[in-house]
């Protein structure tokens, strides 16, 4: 501080007058007491406010933001293109039959059963026949069979039915397996995309806390640097 002290010097060789000098004095005083004052009170600021690396937390707070906010955007992304898959496989479900055809017999393939099984039954009659007589219990137990199997084809010759064997739709169940999978991967970007949100918006008060912080550490710090240069010139 000599340049300083040399010009309060200067100043009181070009004003002799005791009035003006005790008046410059005084003002000295003032702005060197402001001066005290505000430095304080930075000091202070620093000391309750954490504030000895305000640009450097706002720096950092900006780039998880950032992070943030690209993370966001894709789970974003990621859920309209999983709820658009999903509406599509519901949508082809409802179009899917549930169950379906496996296999089908038809009336023809019955009726060459029951004319074969006929077939047997007359040769095996014959071959009673060598052996008992026709009222034998034999005889006529294994007749009522060959009239049963005469009358099952004498009333299905002219018809033409068959039988169907249904079964579970492959194609519909691969459907509600996908359906199960693409809900669940729905379900869990939407809570990181919540969970994303919410850190974004903690962010965001923090931010607006430092900033504000940061704005009254300027304003001192200005205040501090008017009050020095007073001084100074003094």
């Amino acid at each position: 501080h000599i340049l300083i002290d040399l010009y309060k010097i200067k100043h009181i060789n070009t004003f002799k007058d005791s009035k003006t000098v005790l008046f410059l004095e005084d003002k000295s005083n003032e702005y060197k007491a402001h001066l005290d004052e505000v430095e304080e009170d930075i000091k202070s600021f620093r000391l309750n406010h954490d504030a000895f690396s305000l640009k450097e937390q706002i720096s950092l707070l900006l780039r998880q933001r950032s992070e943030i906010d690209s993370s966001y955007s894709k789970a974003k992304s990621q859920a309209e293109t999983l709820e658009h898959r999903f509406a599509l496989l519901n949508k082809q479900r409802s179009q899917t039959n549930e169950n379906i055809e496996i296999y089908r017999e038809s009336d023809s393939n019955f009726l060459d059963n029951a004319r074969s099984k006929l077939f047997d039954l007359k040769s095996k009659e014959q071959e009673l026949l060598k052996n008992f007589r026709e009222g034998h219990p034999t005889v006529q137990s294994l007749r009522n069979e060959i009239q049963s199997a005469e009358e099952y084809i004498s009333k299905n010759a002219g018809r033409r039915h068959s039988k169907i064997t249904v079964g579970k739709n492959i194609i519909y169940q691969e459907i509600e397996r996908d359906l199960i999978r693409t809900e669940a991967d729905l379900k869990s970007q939407e809570i990181r995309s919540k969970g994303l949100k919410e850190q974004r918006k903690r962010i965001d008060t923090r931010l607006q806390s430092l900033t504000g912080r940061e704005k009254e550490l300027n304003d001192l710090e200005r205040e501090a640097k008017k009050y020095e240069k007073y001084y100074q010139a003094s």
